[in-house]
């Protein structure tokens, strides 16, 4: 058997070499050496001369793996003590091998985490029936490098049993670089989102000058002056109105992110009657008949949600097929999934036009018109607010379509607890 330090711990056996193994200059210890540590196993030559290559080979497979993985990955004991640690761990945690071999696990963790994590966390992990589990669903987790410096991390822990004796193994990925980029692009957003509403609020009072200076022109000097001015007046007035119409969907873009409310308990079919009685024009002038199926209490921003069913009901009513009235379906299905949280899958679904499933990611792009503004007026952007009310919901959007058949919208939010 290997010898042994005096914690019991591996000193420097290791499985025979081949000249092709993976190789690491201050490696981990091998796997024979763990062994040796999980209490008495068979060594090599006790195994038949077929069963021991088998053996040989995949141990060294599984150790190249080990050792060169870019995760740390380390194995503690039951007494919490470290029996095993990667160059991956080596280079997350600064640690030697030497230096953290035989340690206690607190060596790599904070401080103000020893006693919780001696008392709680590993003890309920090893009463419960789950032989693995990823720590970081439930709480923030934190590593600690030989340097002092505290860093975010993933970890997926898992238990086995060898021989009665009880070891886990973790594999830690240190995700600051991640919570980095994360938090630039987060306020790379904001700024945006701020810029936006202020470029478009600040734009407004400009233009609602020129709107209705150009329409006193129109109403004062319509059929007064030539047909190419009546013309003219009439490209400023249309210019003006649909610059208008930009503006406000911008704002409302920009205020998805900026201004949303505090998520509650929302009766979406309280929501979706606020909506259709907002569109009640279009949809009598379309002849359209919206149906809706019977729908549920989601966690979710009212006006948002209003202003999600208003756009998709909305586009469902004005891409109408020629020569047929519009049908809208609205309904839902409760989906259970891997989360704690049961999700509602929506549905918004006509029998207009439809389009080529080619053109589907740009449907929520904002400014991406698949006709033009004489076949259907609009901003292209009416799309890209509900892609984005859904995602500050937690949820995904999604559309399916067929030319001349009809499109369907789908979307999922939270259940209301």
């Amino acid at each position: 058997m290997a010898g042994r330090g005096d914690a019991g711990y591996p000193t420097g056996r290791s499985l025979p070499e081949r000249a092709d193994a993976p190789r690491h200059a201050a490696a981990a210890p091998s796997l024979q050496a763990l062994l040796d540590v999980m209490g008495d196993r068979p060594t090599l030559p006790a195994l038949d001369d077929g069963t021991a290559e088998r053996y040989l080979r995949s141990a060294e497979l599984l150790h190249g793996v080990v050792s060169l993985a870019s995760d740390a990955i380390l194995t503690v004991d039951a007494e919490q003590r470290i029996v095993l640690f990667n160059q991956g761990a080596e280079e997350t945690f600064g640690y030697t091998p030497e230096e953290a071999l035989g340690q206690p696990l607190d060596l790599l963790l904070p401080a103000r985490v020893h006693e919780a994590h001696r008392a709680e966390h590993l003890p309920a992990f090893a009463r419960g029936h789950a032989t693995s589990r990823r720590m970081a669903e439930r709480r923030e987790v934190h590593g600690r490098r030989k340097s002092g410096e505290e860093f975010p991390a993933e970890v997926a822990i898992s238990r086995s049993a060898v021989d009665g004796r009880v070891f886990y193994t973790a594999i830690v990925r240190d995700v600051s670089e991640r919570q980095r980029l994360i938090g630039e692009l987060a306020r790379s957003n904001a700024e945006l989102e701020q810029f936006a509403y202020v470029a478009s609020h600040d734009l407004q009072e400009p233009l609602r000058m020129v709107a209705s200076y150009t329409q006193l022109l129109a109403k004062r000097y319509g059929g007064q002056l030539d047909e190419r001015a009546d013309r003219y007046i009439r490209y400023a007035v249309d210019g003006a109105q649909r610059m208008q119409a930009l503006i406000d969907d911008l704002l409302a873009l920009s205020r998805v992110g900026t201004h949303g409310r505090p998520f509650g308990a929302v009766d979406v079919g309280a929501v979706l009657d606020r909506a259709l009685a907002t569109l009640r024009g279009p949809i009598a002038a379309a002849g359209a008949v919206v149906r809706t199926g019977r729908l549920p209490t989601v966690l979710g921003d009212a006006g948002q949600l209003e202003q999600l069913f208003q756009n998709l009901v909305g586009n469902a009513v004005k891409f109408a097929a020629p020569g047929r009235a519009p049908e809208v379906w609205v309904g839902a299905t409760r989906e259970v999934g891997p989360g704690p949280v049961a999700e509602w899958a929506f549905a918004v679904r006509d029998n207009g036009i439809g389009f080529d499933m080619r053109h589907a990611d740009r449907v929520f792009a904002m400014f991406q018109r698949l006709h033009t503004r004489d076949e259907y007026p609009g901003t292209g952007i009416g799309l890209a607010i509900c892609r984005k009310i859904v995602e500050r919901h937690g949820g995904r959007i999604w559309v399916e379509s067929e030319p001349g058949l009809g499109t369907t919208f789908s979307f999922t939010l939270q259940e209301a607890p």
